[in-house]
C-alpha cells in the first residue's frame, strides 16, 4: 500500500557548501588551475528521544579543506536535525480457522488508495542576500493538489545550500605556453531522486544527493556523488479525506453541563480530557463510561480553559476564560504523563513574537494550529518545551461566520481545514472545508441530530468528532456526567476511526 507523507521539516537553518574553485588564471609552464574542494555531509544517528520522538539523524555539512575525505570537526559549517517519522501500530491478528482441510487461498484486498506525494524543487539562488555567491534554493512540501508540480503555496519547509566565496588567490606558477588558460573550478551539484520504500526509508521518500561536476558535464554522474542525504516519508495520511462525510455517523457522544469547551481523547492514557470556560480544573475519565463529576475536578486550583492535545510530542496546549479569542500572551504549554494527568503549566513562547488572537485552535501530529481571523497558524510544539516555532501562515480564502465559536476549535486532518459555518447557533450542521493551500472547497453538511459549533480531528486517537454548544448533537451510544442540567447542555461526539490514517 502507498503511504502519503505527512507535510515535512526538511532543513530549517541556512546551509552553505562549497562549489568548486574560482577561474584559474593564465596558465604558466601549462600548468593546470586547482582542483576545486569537495561537500561533505556527516551524519550521526539519534537516539529516539526529546529531540526526535522516534530517532533520526544529525545532518552536518562543510568543505574538505583538508581534502582527506573526511569531514573534520572544524570543517563543519552548518548542521540540522531529521527525525524519523512514526510508526504505524500493526494491524491485528486474523482470527484462527477451525481445523480441517486445507481451505482455498482467499482473494487479495483491494489496493489502497493512493497517497499524496512529496516535492522537492532546486531552483538556482542567485548571489544576493541569501547567498553571497550564489548557490541553490531548496524548497519541499506535499503536493496536495496532485498536479506533480510543487505549488509555492504547497512550500513547508526550505534551505539554500550556498557557493563559497572566492578564496585567496594563490602565488603565481613559472611562465608557461603563450595564451593557454587554467581549467574552471567544477561546479557544485544537487539533485533529487524517488526513494522507493525500503531500507533507506520504510515508507519511501526522496534522495538528495551532492557532489562536485568533476568532468564539466553538467549532470551528477555516480563517481561524483559526495553524500546523499534521505528525507522520508512518515505515512500517518494514508488517502484522500472524503471531506463531505468525515464527520457523520458517530459512534459515541458524552453529554455535559454548559462548558463550552472541546473534548480531547489521549491514546496513550486512554483517558478522555475536557476544559471548563468559566471554572478551574478539568475533566479526566474513561472513554465509555458516564458519571463523571459534575464540576471539573482535576487540578481545580489551576485554570485550565480550554486545550489541545499535539500528539507527537505529547504537550498540551490552550487558554484559560471564556470561548472568545485569547490574545497569544494566555496561551500555556503543559505536560501530560501516562495516565492523563496535566501538570508543568507555563507560559507559550511564539518563536514570531505574534500578539494577535487565536480564536479557533487545533492540531496536526507535531504542531500547534492557531486560526487568527484571517488564517491559520502553524507552530511547531518540541516535548518539554514551551516554545512555538511558526512553520507557516496559510490564510482562509472566505472566513467562516463566526470567528469565535463554542467548542473553541477548528479540523486539521493533513489534507484540509474544516471550520463550523456558523459556531454559535443551535440549528446550522453545515461546516467549511479549505484545501491545503487554504482555498475553500466547498461547503457541507454534516449528517445525524443537533447542530456542528466546533469540527476537530483528534490526532492522537485518529478520529473525526465535533461539539454541539447546546447539547441536541447526541449519537451512537450517549454518555451522561453526573449532573446534567436541561436546556444547558453540550456534547462532543466521537467518530470512529480514521480509514485515512495510520492507526495510533
Amino acid at each position: 500500500m502507498k503511504h502519503t507523507p505527512k507535510m515535512l521539516s526538511l532543513i530549517t537553518l541556512l546551509l552553505c557548501a562549497a562549489c568548486g574553485g574560482a577561474d584559474g588564471q593564465d596558465g604558466q609552464d601549462r600548468q593546470n588551475g586547482a582542483d576545486g574542494q569537495s561537500t561533505l555531509f556527516r551524519t550521526t544517528p539519534i537516539e529516539p528521544g526529546d529531540t526526535c520522538p522516534t530517532g533520526g539523524s544529525l545532518i552536518e555539512f562543510g568543505v574538505d579543506t583538508s581534502q582527506d575525505g573526511i569531514l573534520g570537526d572544524e570543517e563543519v559549517a552548518e548542521s540540522t536535525t531529521v527525525c524519523n517519522g512514526t510508526d504505524g501500530t500493526p494491524g491485528s491478528d486474523g482470527t484462527p480457522g477451525e481445523d480441517g482441510s486445507p481451505g482455498a487461498d482467499g482473494q487479495d484486498g483491494a489496493p489502497g488508495a493512493d497517497g499524496l506525494t512529496t516535492l522537492i524543487n532546486i531552483t538556482p539562488e542567485q548571489a544576493g542576500a541569501n547567498c553571497v555567491a550564489g548557490g541553490q534554493l531548496i524548497e519541499a512540501g506535499a503536493d496536495t493538489d496532485g498536479s506533480g508540480t510543487l505549488e509555492p503555496t504547497e512550500v513547508t519547509s526550505s534551505a539554500y545550500i550556498c557557493n563559497g566565496e572566492e578564496g585567496m588567490q594563490g602565488p603565481p606558477g613559472q611562465d608557461g605556453a603563450p595564451g593557454q588558460d587554467g581549467q574552471d573550478g567544477a561546479d557544485l551539484l544537487l539533485e533529487v531522486i524517488n526513494e522507493p520504500p525500503g531500507a533507506n526509508c520504510q515508507f519511501g521518500g526522496q534522495r538528495l544527493i551532492a557532489g562536485i561536476d568533476d568532468n564539466q558535464d553538467g549532470a551528477l554522474d555516480t563517481a561524483e556523488i559526495d553524500q546523499s542525504l534521505y528525507v522520508c516519508d512518515s505515512g500517518l495520511l494514508l488517502s484522500e479525506p472524503a471531506v463531505s462525510t468525515v464527520f457523520d455517523n458517530h459512534e459515541q457522544c458524552y453529554v455535559f453541563t454548559n462548558n463550552l469547551i472541546s473534548t480531547v481523547w489521549d491514546n496513550v492514557s486512554n483517558q478522555l480530557l475536557s476544559g471548563d470556560f468559566a471554572r478551574n480544573g478539568y475533566w479526566k475519565f474513561a472513554p465509555g463510561t458516564s458519571d463523571w463529576a459534575a464540576s471539573p475536578d482535576q487540578d481545580t486550583a489551576t485554570a485550565w480553559g480550554r486545550f489541545v492535545l499535539v500528539a507527537g510530542p505529547r504537550q498540551i496546549v490552550g487558554a484559560p476564560g471564556s470561548y472568545v479569542g485569547h490574545p497569544a500572551s494566555s496561551y500555556y504549554v503543559a505536560d501530560i504523563d501516562a495516565t492523563g494527568t496535566l501538570s508543568n503549566q507555563r507560559s507559550a513562547i511564539f518563536s514570531d513574537g505574534f500578539t494577535g488572537s487565536c480564536h479557533q485552535i487545533s492540531t496536526s501530529n507535531d504542531e500547534f494550529l492557531c486560526y487568527d481571523g484571517a488564517g491559520v497558524r502553524h507552530y511547531t510544539v518540541v516535548s518539554g518545551s514551551a516554545n512555538l516555532t511558526l512553520n507557516k501562515v496559510v490564510p482562509l480564502s472566505q472566513q467562516p461566520v463566526e470567528i469565535n465559536t463554542f467548542g473553541t476549535t477548528f479540523a486539521w486532518d493533513g489534507a484540509y481545514y474544516y471550520f463550523a459555518q456558523d459556531g454559535r447557533t443551535s440549528t446550522s450542521k453545515n461546516y467549511l472545508a479549505y484545501g491545503s493551500n487554504g482555498q475553500i472547497q466547498g461547503t457541507y453538511t454534516v449528517a445525524g441530530s443537533g447542530a456542528i459549533n466546533s469540527p476537530y480531528f483528534d490526532w492522537s486517537v485518529r478520529r473525526y468528532s465535533t461539539h454541539d454548544g447546546f447539547g441536541n448533537r447526541q449519537e451512537g451510544t450517549v454518555y451522561l456526567g453526573a449532573t446534567v442540567n436541561s436546556g444547558s447542555w453540550d456534547s462532543h461526539c466521537f467518530g470512529p476511526p480514521s480509514p485515512y490514517h495510520v492507526a495510533p
